[in-house]
């Protein structure tokens, strides 16, 4: 559980670095013809904030348990330092 939170605060912290810092991100990587062609006037600068709110998102239902990252779950180290995977029901 502890590594959940972990997950979390680390995503929610770049969450918010990008949501501060679109304009910056937006100045070195460019204006993107695509955003700006679908979000309208200032595409990328909410495309840069789609993203800093899906990154919050994903590390919060990570914390959860709603969505798991390739199995990381099923693996538990036992009393004598041997890791072993989880029996699936």
């Amino acid at each position: 559980m502890f590594g959940k939170i972990m997950v979390f605060i680390l995503a929610l912290g770049i969450g918010i670095a990008i949501l501060r810092y679109s304009e910056p991100l937006v100045r070195t990587f460019g204006k993107s013809s695509f955003a700006e062609q679908y979000l309208g006037m200032g595409g990328s600068y909410t495309m840069w904030k789609l993203i800093a709110l899906a990154v919050i998102i994903v590390g919060f239902l990570y914390l959860l348990g709603t969505i798991t990252f390739g199995g990381w779950d099923k693996i538990n180290v036992d009393q004598s330092n041997e890791v072993q995977l989880e029996e699936s029901q």
